[in-house]
């Protein structure tokens, strides 16, 4: 049987923004509806970060992301979040 494609989305381990003391990571939206795409078409979603391990995702795009039956999905699958908090290090 053939092989599933993989695709990398990178996501940020940075959860600071700059010295503002706001906190931010990934927009929810923008990774939640790819991967909901990609792995809809039966394709394989790898997670990386520049440092590897856990991706924070950004509060505010969680609030926003409230209503978003896509979102919601997304964060109530376990799998994926446990692959977000074990990202891959880009090397």
């Amino acid at each position: 049987s053939k092989m599933p494609p993989r695709i990398l989305m990178v996501l940020t381990n940075n959860d600071a923004l700059g010295t503002t003391g706001k906190k931010t990571g990934y927009w929810l939206s923008e990774v939640a509806h790819p991967w909901e795409r990609f792995t809809s078409a039966g394709a394989e979603v790898v997670f990386a970060s520049p440092n590897g391990g856990p991706c924070p995702c950004d509060p505010g795009s969680m609030t926003a992301g409230a209503d978003d039956e896509v979102c919601k999905t997304f964060l109530a699958n376990d799998e994926v979040q446990a692959k977000i908090a074990a990202s891959v290090k880009v090397s």
